[in-house]
């Protein structure tokens, strides 16, 4: 599946079976929003239907998250 600039607040990428869901609002320290929640939505259903992902990794862009 095709992930790379397809939302605007997470980027997504699979590798070796594992999708990493990356929250991309560094400057809002990833805090939740309209727009975020509609593309969570949108990637966690895209997840699901990709046979490449097994396992899902969520992390967040900047300094809040480790």
């Amino acid at each position: 599946m095709k992930y790379k600039n397809r939302w605007k607040t997470v980027e997504v990428a699979v590798e070796g079976g594992i999708a990493w869901v990356t929250l991309n609002r560094p400057g809002k320290r990833n805090a939740m929003s309209p727009t975020l929640n509609t593309e969570m939505i949108e990637v966690l259903e895209a997840i699901e239907l990709d046979p490449l992902a097994q396992v899902l990794g969520l992390t967040g862009a900047g300094e809040s998250w480790p």
